[in-house]
Parts: C-alpha cells; structure tokens; sequence
C-alpha cells in the first residue's frame, strides 16, 4: 500500500507484494458484486452517521460509479480505507473524507492472498 497525497488531492495504491503488480479492487475481492454492494451500504450508513446535511444530495451515485476508478482506496492495519477527495460527496466544509471498511466485516470478501495474516 502507498498513500500520497498532494494539496488537494489523496491517492491510494496497493502493489501485490509477491508480484509488484498494481492492484485493483476487483482483483483483492471474490466477489466484486456483492462486495460493492456491501460496502456501499456499510458507506452510505457511515456517511449518514458523521456528515448527514453535510453530503452532496446524489453522493450515493458518486459512490456507486467510484468502483469503476483504481486509486480511491488503500489497505491499512484496520481494512480498506475508501478516499473522497474534496468535492466528491460534500462542499469543501466537508474536506478529505476517509472511511475504513474493517476486516471484521469485509474479510470474508478479500482473497485469502491479500488478507492479514493472523
């Protein structure tokens, strides 16, 4: 995983260690569709929760099209963190938005290669 980040924008990119091949979503998942499916229900709840009034009105079909992109997540010690950059799903106030999806939740979604070991 490599995070970067430049004035206004934040990045995530995940290299299989094995390989040195940029990741995907698609290729960390088993299932791409009902993984998004879950996550977005998991994001759509955490957004509610800490910005609420705070969201673009259409920020749920911001993030239903996001899966389509490949630098707007990165693994972390705690699961895959989604990245909103400013303007994506809320007016400047809102700033940089991150949000994890844990591993607790989301393993059993994650090919055993790219899962921690424990």
């Amino acid at each position: 995983m490599k995070r970067l980040q430049s004035s206004y924008s934040t990045w995530g990119y995940n290299f299989d260690a094995q390989t040195g091949i940029k990741l995907s979503i698609e290729d960390v998942v088993n299932d791409f569709n009902s993984f998004t499916t879950a996550a977005n229900e998991y994001l759509f709840a955490e957004l509610e929760k800490g910005y609420g009034e705070g969201l673009w009105k259409d920020y749920k079909e911001t993030i239903k099209a996001m899966w389509k992109e490949n630098d707007y997540w990165y693994f972390n010690d705690s699961g895959i963190t989604i990245i909103f950059n400013l303007y994506e799903i809320g007016p400047y106030a809102t700033g940089d938005v991150m949000i994890t999806l844990p591993y607790d939740v989301f393993e059993a979604y994650i090919k055993e290669q790219y899962r921690i070991i424990k």
